[in-house]
């Protein structure tokens, strides 16, 4: 997963590998996380972009949030497929 950091905004689009993780459907990548790991973030379909390979996450919550978050998301990555 990459990103670009953000310049003035409280979210951010990363990208991530759709081949390494075998993503075809990102609005199912999106739903499955929400059910798998109760984390919420906006599949990038959802803003235009025509590939699976990116998603809207907002990171205003506290970092502990942030990190328990992105540690969940790694966890579900690790054994994920479509």
């Amino acid at each position: 997963i990459s990103a670009v950091k953000p310049q003035a905004a409280f979210y951010m689009f990363p990208k991530i590998d759709v081949k390494k993780f075998n993503i075809v459907d990102d609005e199912k990548f999106a739903l499955d996380l929400l059910r798998d790991k109760k984390i919420l973030l906006v599949h990038g379909g959802g803003f235009n972009w025509s590939k699976p390979d990116h998603f809207r996450i907002v990171f205003l919550p506290r970092m502990e949030v942030l990190k328990e978050a992105v540690e969940k998301i790694g966890d579900f990555l690790s054994y994920y497929h479509q």
